[in-house]
């Protein structure tokens, strides 16, 4: 191959071949650019070369033996030009990512839905606590299966495998404290109360809301299983056998800031920030709500608050 051209560029030859394209035939020389792009629509025989990776008696292009070696050569034909039968390989990653996808969804989902229905705000700023929805308004406790649901008064206890719930006390209001270190902490703010504080405290510490009342409720619960976990309770006040208003965040009495020479300070935090410990104490738990004034009013109409799947089971304690 010294000093010879390339038929096509001019450019130094690598190889002296021959060119098949269909029935016609001819020799050339051919820098190695040039023999890959004739490759690809013509049958290239190498006669001569000055190149380990293009050895004398291969083949490459339409319809050649390339991926062949030639017999007495040692040189390996390089992967980079022999021709790729084409590979079915995007099925199975494809089909992977679409799985991972849909569970990555499914968790997104459920992750917004127990978000926003159970939890409130990581530190204590007044919330609503409406979270009735106008469009479900008209759903029954009674659509979904009238054995899926007990029946309990206040003070009677919810006991499963897992837990200990009991409903203490049930109180509407015009007005409530949102002072998270107060013994009426969702309850009912007294003028008592409120004369102790300056305006500006008042204003940041008590709740009200024209039109509506507050519906705020006191129970207790207690950890019966054996390791340790977490629990946020889905809690409901079905009004008139299927208008549907759920509580929001839980908060528990936090008895760590419990100080005996101050025996007014109390302490409460969210629910989602506990962890329930096998054989543990009982936690008084608080929570609220805010609907139209008519649930209180309207004292013929019956009046729920629903336990949702506790231990895969729902409990509603009759208020009227």
């Amino acid at each position: 191959m010294h000093n010879k051209e390339c038929t096509v560029c001019k450019q130094p030859a690598v190889l002296y071949a021959r060119i098949t394209r269909k029935s016609q035939t001819t020799n050339e020389y051919l820098c190695e650019s040039c023999a890959y792009k004739v490759s690809r629509y013509a049958r290239i025989d190498v006669l001569d070369s000055s190149a380990s990776y293009f050895p004398k008696g291969y083949s490459f292009g339409p319809e050649s033996t390339r991926t062949q070696q030639p017999q007495g050569t040692s040189d390996p034909v390089p992967e980079a030009h022999a021709k790729k039968e084409p590979r079915n390989t995007w099925k199975a990653p494809f089909i992977i990512l679409l799985v991972l996808f849909l569970i990555a969804e499914s968790v997104n989902l459920y992750l917004f839905r127990t978000l926003f229905r159970n939890t409130g705000n990581a530190t204590l700023l007044p919330q609503t606590g409406i979270s009735a929805n106008t469009q479900n308004q008209s759903q029954e406790i009674e659509g979904t299966t009238e054995t899926s649901i007990k029946e309990l008064s206040i003070g009677e206890s919810i006991i499963t495998e897992n837990w200990e719930i009991t409903l203490s006390r049930v109180e509407f209001a015009d007005r409530i404290s949102f002072d998270g270190q107060a013994k009426n902490f969702l309850f009912y703010a007294d003028s008592q109360w409120i004369e102790e504080m300056t305006e500006e405290e008042g204003r940041a510490k008590i709740l009200e809301e024209e039109g509506h009342v507050f519906v705020s409720l006191m129970f207790t619960v207690k950890y019966l299983g054996k390791t340790r976990t977490s629990f946020n309770p889905l809690i409901d006040l079905d009004y008139d056998s299927g208008y549907i208003y759920s509580f929001g965040g839980c908060y528990y009495y936090n008895d760590q800031y419990n100080f005996p020479d101050n025996p007014d300070y109390f302490e409460f935090d969210l629910v989602s920030h506990l962890f329930f410990e096998p054989k543990g104490k009982i936690f008084e738990m608080r929570t609220y709500l805010s609907a139209p004034i008519e649930i209180k009013d309207n004292v013929n109409a019956p009046l729920k608050v629903v336990f949702r799947s506790v231990d895969g089971t729902d409990y509603a304690y009759r208020i009227r």
